[in-house]
């Protein structure tokens, strides 16, 4: 294990909560290390001071110290960690004061895994790049040069373009941080992630159109499409025709 990881302080007065978020994503896998708890901000505030972890996850409403006036008194010390705040809908006043204080990271309770894990994923990617620089990936998988990783995802977008990929999903699936993952995307393909993702399908498109018999409204979902009057305008905006002139101008040719 290297010692290169993003150190992670969890702050909240429910306990079972605490322990269920450091098991509720797999941390490791960001490059995370759980490092301790707090159930209080006073304690929380001690415990920072102490470990000095890089990013610290904190409930707002606490006991003894609230969870903003933790960041404000960490601020105070010159603290670099980075933070997470959970808060419940009817919390907007403290929401509002935390993006008085730059935090721009929450995660509403009930907490959902998807949410954490887009916050997390983007925090210990800046947390290690500043260890592995920003040409390295944020995996803990063999670290792969970027070119080598470019090849990987555009290899598994050609094998999955008929699901629903976003940019954000890439960078779960690859545990890179979203705004790299996009500008290492583009230099390395010299186009962005949308471009490539609707280049690969109107090429899926055209060797259907080509092959199969199966009707437009096929093409579209099985090319990954939901909504088969946008896809005709992106088949259009592509090659210069519709789906069906295409087909016919093929065949014709044949």
């Amino acid at each position: 294990m290297t010692d290169e990881r993003c150190k992670v302080l969890i702050v909240d007065d429910e306990k079972s909560i605490a322990m269920g978020l450091t098991s509720l994503i797999d941390w490791s896998s960001y490059g995370c290390e759980i490092i301790g708890l707090a159930h209080n901000g006073k304690t929380g505030f001690e415990t920072a001071m102490y470990s000095m972890p890089h990013l610290i996850v904190t409930d707002i409403r606490m006991p003894l110290m609230d969870g903003l006036e933790m960041i404000t008194k960490l601020r105070e010390n010159k603290h670099p960690a980075r933070f997470i705040i959970l808060s419940g809908f009817s919390e907007f006043e403290y929401a509002r004061r935390a993006m008085q204080l730059g935090i721009n990271h929450y995660v509403l309770k009930p907490v959902e895994e998807a949410e954490l894990k887009t916050s997390v994923a983007e925090i210990a990617g800046l947390v290690l790049s500043s260890y592995r620089g920003p040409e390295e990936s944020v995996a803990e998988l063999p670290k792969s040069a970027p070119t080598e990783l470019i090849d990987q995802i555009n290899a598994y977008i050609e094998n999955h373009f008929a699901e629903s990929i976003t940019l954000l999903s890439l960078s779960e699936q690859f545990y890179l941080n979203p705004n790299y993952l996009s500008q290492l995307f583009k230099k390395k393909n010299r186009e962005t992630f949308s471009q490539f993702l609707t280049r690969v399908r109107m090429e899926k498109a055209k060797q259907m159109l080509t092959v199969s018999d199966a009707k437009i409204h096929q093409i579209c979902k099985e090319t990954g499409y939901s909504d088969a009057r946008y896809f005709r305008e992106l088949f259009e905006k592509h090659t210069g025709q519709s789906p069906g002139e295409y087909r016919r101008r093929i065949r014709n040719a044949e």
